[in-house]
């Protein structure tokens, strides 16, 4: 008998702890222990290790739940999402999405709120709902401080205007997408080191992203135009 693709396990295996009672019967762990299974994710979940986070994300979210660790728990929730965005739409990230930005406004940390608004965007965007996902990213950028003290809300604060410039971009205005790709170009300058190499990537990607989708946008709209100049 053929195995289940790794991607269905992984999807079941999240349903078990997104649908029904709430995820609390899990071993508790320390926050040390926390961080590194969040860590041990994580590192999954740049692999692509479908199967890996079929075992690390439901026993994570059960270990926070049982912790009643607000910040754990919203970033378990968002890792959730993260994963979830890249199958096939189940339904499953509108959960995992609005439990971890619940959990991150318990836990009062804007980092990880401003994280967890992201996904969420990313959720709306794939039901395209571009204007509301684009509005999400830009009030999320409201949480984070800029004056510089702490690099990690500059870097966010970049990937958060990106991000709203693609929806924006998503959503046929063009205008408004270059704008927030120049504000997020004028974050990425103030960082330094391997922040500003993240940044600056991540930032070429979006505009790639951003200026191909304008493009083919604006070949269909011509297309479309002429079209209808020819019909008598």
């Amino acid at each position: 008998m053929a195995l289940p693709a790794p991607a269905v396990v992984l999807t079941t295996q999240l349903s078990d702890v997104l649908i029904g009672a709430r995820a609390s019967i899990g071993p508790a762990l320390p926050a040390a222990g926390l961080t590194r299974a969040l860590a041990a994710a994580r590192a999954s979940f740049g692999k692509s290790d479908f199967l890996a986070l079929a075992d690390q994300l439901p026993a994570l979210v059960r270990a926070a739940e049982t912790a009643q660790d607000a910040g754990a728990t919203a970033q378990a929730y968002t890792l959730v999402t993260r994963a979830l965005v890249k199958l096939r739409p189940a339904g499953l990230e509108w959960i995992s999405a609005d439990r971890a930005v619940r959990a991150a406004e318990a836990a009062g940390q804007p980092l990880i709120l401003a994280e967890a608004e992201r996904m969420l965007s990313g959720v709306c965007r794939r039901t395209g709902d571009h204007d509301r996902a684009g509005t999400l990213v830009v009030q999320a950028t409201d949480r984070l401080a800029l004056d510089g003290r702490d690099p990690r809300h500059l870097l966010l604060h970049t990937s958060l205007l990106c991000t709203g410039g693609y929806s924006a971009a998503r959503a046929g205005d063009g205008a408004r997408a270059r704008n927030l790709l120049t504000e997020a170009a004028a974050t990425t300058n103030r960082l330094d080191g391997a922040l500003a190499a993240r940044a600056r990537a991540n930032l070429l990607s979006h505009r790639v992203s951003v200026e191909q989708l304008l493009v083919s946008r604006g070949l269909r709209c011509g297309t479309l135009a002429r079209f209808a100049g020819a019909v008598p």
